[in-house]
């Protein structure tokens, strides 16, 4: 069955023993955890990946000759303002992982000296990998602005890449070597501040293309009023259980053959690269087969100890990053030159929503005085029947194109 279808340092107490696994797969099993809560599954899908990142930290990797590639994952989860529950989606999966010994969080703010400081600190109290965890709701106030969002762009780009012997200069204890550095990063963001203050600087770093920006505008409504219960609260268990076992594995992680032959040939493949895309997004397409290996890699740790990497792993994989990319086109759709971008995106959406039926345009008008002049909203409206995304019916209602 294929697995997925669509502060200050803290010295170990003690060895942790692995506790061996209790559930077939930890992914599949936070996924049925999680669904009685809005956020829709395409978050939580990526937030149990993240924390099967966060559990390993740096003690596996794969050898690629050249450069290793590591387990660590940067998931920033984008919506609208209110809409799909960012913030409930990341702290469900925090809460799971702070109850694993050993692992190292850092605050939802710091600058670049407070983290390089952290792993440093970690690697004093004499831990083996200098690994540390950033769950951030607000990425916006994360990141910064101006001079220092361009300065931790820098510092993301270097943490991601968890090259050894990572150093900085730091103003008040001069220069910061770590050894063996690690960073998963797990952050929520709206569009609308993406589109409003991340700086050009920030965005030529080479840091967009290392982020995976999972985007939903809806909420899952499920379960008005979830109950505990037994079956529930022993599932958490059982998943914080296989979390620790995964916290103890350690070594390098091969492809099996036919994942080999497979890999070989889609990495090949020149139509792996669009025609033509979005300029913020064209990097992330060059650094897709990192993207790719670590998915992959996850997924099996999620279900396995073998340290191998399967055909299916990959290919369930690629599907997933292919179901995220036409969203991570939609979180940048307002970054450009043109001034109505991110009222297209609002109005799609908009439209989408009243479903076969339709909205007039008395309450589009309504619904956006606060954004666009009645002569504004006409031109956005015409370039979005131009762009056939959506269409006038005959009884005089906008209806989405893709009803």
């Amino acid at each position: 069955m294929a697995k997925i279808n669509i502060a200050g340092p803290v010295k170990r107490t003690r060895v942790i023993i692995p506790p061996g696994r209790r559930l077939g797969n930890v992914l599949t099993s936070y996924l049925r955890l999680m669904s009685q809560h809005e956020a829709p599954e395409i978050f939580d899908l990526w937030c149990g990946l993240g924390a099967i990142s966060s559990a390993v930290g740096r003690q596996v990797s794969m050898d690629m000759r050249y450069f290793e590639v590591f387990s660590n994952l940067f998931i920033v989860l984008t919506a609208p303002a209110g809409t799909a529950r960012k913030s409930t989606a990341l702290k469900n999966a925090r809460r799971l992982l702070t109850t694993i010994p050993g692992l190292h969080f850092t605050p939802q703010q710091a600058t670049p000296q407070a983290m390089m400081k952290r792993m440093a600190d970690i690697g004093t109290a004499g831990e083996e990998h200098q690994s540390i965890i950033t769950y951030s709701y607000e990425f916006g106030l994360f990141l910064g602005k101006g001079s220092k969002q361009d300065e931790m762009a820098d510092f993301l780009c270097d943490a991601y890449d968890c090259n050894p012997d990572f150093e900085k200069e730091t103003v008040g204890r001069g220069l910061e070597s770590i050894t063996r550095p690690w960073m998963n990063l797990n952050a929520g963001v709206t569009p609308e501040w993406i589109k409003d203050h991340m700086s050009s600087g920030a965005l030529e770093t080479g840091m967009v293309s290392r982020i995976l920006w999972i985007f939903a505008d809806q909420r899952k409504l499920s379960n008005p009023l979830p109950e505990r219960n037994p079956e529930m609260e022993q599932l958490s268990l059982d998943i914080i259980n296989d979390l620790t076992h995964i916290s103890t594995l350690k070594g390098n992680m091969t492809l099996e053959p036919s994942a080999t032959e497979f890999y070989k040939s889609w990495y090949m493949d020149d139509k792996r690269f669009p025609s033509s895309t979005q300029t913020r997004m064209g990097n992330y397409y060059e650094r897709k087969h990192i993207h790719l290996l670590k998915t992959a890699m996850l997924l099996s740790l999620g279900e396995s100890d073998s340290m191998v990497i399967e055909k299916r792993d990959l290919v369930a994989a690629l599907e997933m990053l292919e179901q995220i990319e036409p969203g991570m086109q939609r979180a940048f759709t307002g970054v450009g030159k043109n001034a109505f971008a991110s009222d297209l995106e609002r109005l799609t959406g908009q439209i989408s929503h009243a479903g076969e039926t339709g909205i007039g345009y008395g309450p589009l008008l309504n619904a956006n005085y606060h954004a666009l002049q009645k002569e504004e909203l006409d031109k956005v409206l015409s370039q979005l029947v131009s762009m056939q995304r959506i269409r006038l019916s005959t009884g005089g209602k906008y209806v989405s194109r893709n009803i």
